[in-house]
């Protein structure tokens, strides 16, 4: 999907923003916005050494929105 995308793409993209609100209603969240960033803190503790100052792959995360996007 381009910048702006098309109409298509804008419509598919707001319907599956809107089957996510829908599902996140029926799956309230199950912990404090504090303890959601600490596990993001404590997972990035997993990463090795290596990767923690390799720089960001704007390729990497273009590949894995594409893979996700097809996920329904």
């Amino acid at each position: 999907m381009s910048l702006m995308g098309t109409k298509e793409e804008w419509l598919a993209y707001l319907e599956r923003y809107r089957r996510y609100n829908e599902w996140e209603a029926r799956n309230p969240h199950r912990m404090e916005p504090e303890v959601a960033v600490l596990s993001i803190s404590n997972l990035y503790d997993f990463l090795p050494e290596s990767s923690r100052h390799r720089a960001d792959d704007p390729e990497g995360m273009r590949y894995m929105m594409s893979c996700l996007s097809r996920l329904t």
